[in-house]
């Protein structure tokens, strides 16, 4: 089995205005395990609006869960359980303490919410802290892996840099999924049905149709429309927030 993958970011149109750059981030990559099989692994982060380097912030928090992911899946006793997504969670953190002490700015400035997924053959599994929203399914239904987090007020949610981000962090363990869809809080009202939250299915049908006629060597043209649909003005008109969208289908 392997993994048919895309992803995209593309800046909101508040942002533009503002002249500030996209805050989100991502990173989606599959690799062979020494098991056998292969790893699917997606990583998307939200830069706070408020936090004048939560783009960066942003950018380490995916980059250093990539490079976490990797080097435990070459320990002979790699497990991808709870307790990997904790520890992950503590690395990415400190990866953002030492970027804040290295520029000399508060922790706070480098704010941004964190979506996790590794998906190998039998399992799945999915972590959070803060919004946005993680979609998993087959070709007959799709779910809402967990609940986006909002906080105390209206547009309050929690980030990797809160003190108590640890204890925030909401993970949770599933079979063999063949479709995946991480997205940015900027989505979230095109994706998710406004009644119940529950995945909004027209609005994913064409991506994985797309996904599952594509070859290897249409990857990049998958990764640029995506990024075209983002920065549309059927998008656009939605939302004015930035927003990320990574899918993943599996291929027999």
């Amino acid at each position: 089995m392997s993994w048919v993958f895309a992803g995209a970011a593309a800046t909101g149109t508040s942002h533009a205005l503002q002249q500030t750059p996209c805050q989100d981030a991502y990173h989606v990559e599959a690799f062979p395990l020494l098991a056998g099989g292969k790893l699917l692994m997606a990583f998307v982060a939200d830069g706070a609006g408020s936090a004048a380097s939560s783009d960066a912030g942003a950018t380490l928090a995916v980059r250093a869960a990539a490079e976490y992911t990797l080097e435990e899946a070459l320990l002979d006793d790699a497990l991808f359980d709870a307790e990997f997504a904790r520890a992950l969670v503590a690395h990415v953190r400190s990866a953002l303490v030492a970027l804040a002490r290295e520029r000399g700015q508060p922790l706070r400035e480098f704010a941004c919410t964190f979506l996790g997924l590794i998906a190998q053959p039998g399992q799945t599994l999915v972590f959070q802290i803060g919004d946005g929203a993680i979609v998993l399914g087959d070709e007959q239904s799709l779910a809402l892996a967990l609940v986006p987090m909002s906080g105390e007020y209206a547009n309050m949610t929690y980030f990797l840099s809160d003190e108590d981000a640890p204890e925030r962090l909401v993970v949770a363990e599933f079979g063999a999924v063949s479709r995946i869809a991480l997205f940015s809080d900027g989505l979230q009202r095109l994706a998710l049905n406004a009644a119940d939250q529950s995945p909004h299915l027209p609005f994913f049908a064409p991506f994985f149709k797309t996904l599952a006629a594509a070859s290897a060597a249409q990857q990049d043209q998958i990764d640029e429309a995506l990024a075209r649909f983002l920065s549309s003005p059927a998008v656009n008109e939605r939302t004015d927030d930035d927003k990320t969208l990574v899918l993943a289908l599996r291929a027999a």
